[in-house]
């Protein structure tokens, strides 16, 4: 039934009704509903409601399940009648607000209806007592957005919409569960946070691979789920895909596979080598009393016992990080969950006790999986060797391999590798493998590195960094990093921009020299470094502020703190607002919202090509833009500034850190706009955002 056509006649004649009238001492804005909250019974039904409002007033919001008599209405002290329906309800019982504004002063109404089912349960998590839809999404509440739940737990419900269904490339699959079988979201991306729920990559029984002589999940089937859960990014509860959740039952049907309550101290876990312990059922608590660790990697570690390894890792968004008194050649001790992921076991949520330090580590011959990796498919965490081309972008190294899409992905190796040195070159890695993925960009074979050399070690290599160089008016003097083993040559296209060394045959430290800039316009210039026998021949661009005119003017928003008509939840992804004074154009891709992390808030617009548009300020030009990124922001995204035309300024190609201050300064043209552009598939976070003209 849809209430709005059901009501706009009788809207209409209340309109007609309402005649000439002596004007009313209305006095101070206020708006009052009674009483406050309705009861209904399951079935259709009406009852009443006065509302008395000194202002015009009208409906902001109301269920779909309620029907309103009068949609607005006009200020009076005298209250004034509307009538309040209800569908029948075949479900759980309900409750919702219908909020009603006058100006800045509102009012909600509270509706509570039964339903046929009765009171939904929440649950407990356990395997006796799985959490339901509504259960688990309100406990992911409490944790908060991006935390992942120390523990497993069951969640049980219908599917009610399937994304992928279980194939046997992957053995996974992801759908949506809910209570009652209905999907309440609009697509995958849109969902209701308290009665959609996302399975993410589930694997079949026991975290085992689907295979075809498997059943196939179908809308409507009732499942229950294990595995921990998580908040992600504040709007999508879901299955945690690093902990390596499973189907545990279909339709009744299961094969075990998880404990019949959780063990709750180290003495219930599954204790031994790293050869008995990754043989536990996943979710379940291990300890390794004693293991060697063999690599080391920004967010995570391998453990050897000299038979088996295993991949331990860190969760950023748990607030876990890897021990920093931790190094290749320790004994350790660790207590952790079990999982699975991309194939192969793997510990997740560790504590980490240093045994002792300086034992050898022996690594047994590297297992080229370069010919066959476009279907290596690993089941245990080996040790590798993989040779192709290195692409480095933001905090991603992809290993580009011939003859298949397949790519490996080095992951998150430390600096001292100096892995960055070798991009767009081919490449040789070795370390452990610890699992094939996949995601919107295809398959990933990751890897751990312990070592990463030139495939030929007679290969010459140039690199350069940075990208650009910007400095302000009253600079004189920028360096520019170059890595070669080979000659190479640096000059400058403006005279007043010297160089130093301008030649060279290894690692060098370029100075560049240039008088403080006075003029009226930006100082530029072409660096270029060519270095023959690698194939490099590569342009730096140097931009030289002009001076400051003393006018100048900032604009600042501040994200921090809730702003009054802008987004608070996900699903709006175009808009134009007057902040500070001044307008600013939101465009995003999937999403821009203001949303709250740890109690703080922040900004956040995402993916590819969204943006914010700036304001045009008369008689000065943008100058200059500072901001901080949020406390949970992604560190893969990279933003930059651009022209209204989408052209590229450059002053940022660089991913970004979280909690971190930006300060850019920016060669702006007087009456010409730009924008903050997102140019990849990450979203950017701001907690402020101040833009300087001159």
């Amino acid at each position: 039934m849809n209430f709005k056509r059901l009501f706009i006649a009788l809207a209409a004649v209340a309109v007609v009704l309402t005649g000439c009238k002596e004007k009313e001492d209305l006095g101070s804005p206020r708006i009052k509903v009674d009483p406050a909250e309705l009861a209904f019974e399951e079935g259709v039904s009406s009852k009443s409601v006065a509302l008395t409002s000194t202002r015009d007033w009208k409906v902001k919001s109301a269920p779909d399940w309620v029907g309103l008599s009068v949609q607005e209405g006009k200020a009076s002290v005298k209250p004034q009648s509307i009538s309040v329906t209800v569908l029948a309800n075949s479900g759980y019982d309900r409750s919702g607000s219908v909020v009603f504004t006058s100006g800045l002063v509102k009012c909600a109404l509270t509706v509570n209806q039964a339903g046929a089912q009765g009171e939904l349960k929440k649950g407990s998590g356990t395997k006796a007592d799985p959490y339901t839809v509504f259960g688990v999404n309100e406990y992911l509440q409490e944790l908060g957005s991006g935390v992942v739940s120390p523990d497993a737990v069951c969640v049980k419900g219908k599917v009610s919409r399937i994304t992928e269904e279980f194939s046997a490339d992957f053995g996974n699959a992801t759908f949506f569960i809910s209570d009652d079988g209905s999907f309440y979201g609009t697509d995958d991306k849109n969902i209701d946070m308290d009665r959609d729920f996302y399975a993410y990559r589930v694997k079949f029984f026991k975290g085992r691979k689907w295979t075809a002589s498997d059943p196939q999940i179908k809308l409507g089937d009732d499942v229950v789920l294990y595995g921990k859960v998580v908040l992600y990014k504040g709007n999508t509860p879901e299955t945690d895909f690093g902990s390596g959740p499973f189907l545990f039952s279909l339709n009744g049907k299961d094969e075990g596979g998880i404990p019949d309550s959780e063990p709750d101290t180290p003495g219930d876990a599954v204790s031994g080598t790293v050869t008995q312990t990754i043989a536990a059922s996943d979710g379940s608590k291990v300890v390794v009393n004693e293991a060697l660790v063999a690599a080391v990697s920004k967010i995570g570690m391998v453990l050897t016992d000299g038979t088996s390894n295993v991949y331990l890792y860190f969760n950023s968004k748990n607030n876990e990080t890897v021990p920093a008194n931790i190094k290749i050649g320790d004994k350790v001790k660790v207590e952790a969950t079990k999982a699975t992921y991309g194939g192969v076991p793997e510990f997740t949520s560790p504590t980490v006790t240093l045994i002792s330090s300086g034992s050898a580590v022996s690594y047994p011959e590297a297992k080229d999986i370069t010919a066959s990796a476009g279907t290596y498919a690993p089941t245990v965490t080996e040790y590798v060797r993989l040779a192709g081309k290195l692409v480095v972008s933001g905090n991603y190294f992809n290993i580009e391999i011939d003859g298949t899409t397949k790519r490996g992905s080095i992951s998150s190796p430390l600096d001292a590798l100096g892995v960055g040195n070798y991009d767009g070159q081919q490449i040789a890695v070795q370390g452990y493998c610890n699992g094939v993925t996949s995601s919107n960009s295809g398959e990933f074979i990751n890897i751990v590195a312990v070592e990463v050399v030139p495939a030929d070690p007679n290969a010459k290599r140039c690199t350069v960094s940075p990208d650009k160089i910007s400095v302000g008016a009253d600079a004189t003097s920028a360096t520019l990093q170059i890595t070669a083993n080979a000659a190479w040559t640096v000059s400058s296209d403006n005279a007043d921009v010297t160089v130093a060394p301008a030649s060279g045959e290894s690692n060098a430290t370029v100075t560049l020299s240039f008088p403080a800039n006075t003029g009226e316009q930006a100082r530029t210039a072409n660096i270029r470094v060519v270095c023959e026998a690698a194939g490099v021949d590569i342009t730096v661009p140097f931009t030289q502020s002009r001076p400051s005119s003393g006018n100048e003017f900032k604009i600042t928003v501040d994200f921090s703190t809730a702003i009054d008509g802008f987004p608070q939840s996900k699903g709006t992804t175009d808009g134009t607002y007057t902040l500070s004074g001044y307008e600013f154009v939101f465009h995003a891709a999937d999403a821009f919202y203001q949303f709250k992390y740890n109690d703080a808030l922040a900004m956040l617009i995402g993916k590819a090509d969204s943006y914010i548009k700036l304001p045009v300020v008369d008689g000065k030009a943008l100058v200059g833009v500072q901001f901080l990124t949020g406390d949970n922001a992604s560190e893969k995204v990279v933003v930059d500034i651009a022209k209204e035309d989408g052209t590229r300024l450059n002053v940022n190609t660089a991913s970004m850190k979280k909690a971190t201050e930006y300060n850019w300064t920016v060669s702006g043209e007087v009456g010409v706009r730009y924008k903050i552009l997102v140019t990849n598939a990450n979203n950017a976070q701001f907690k402020y955002l101040t833009l300087i003209y001159n």
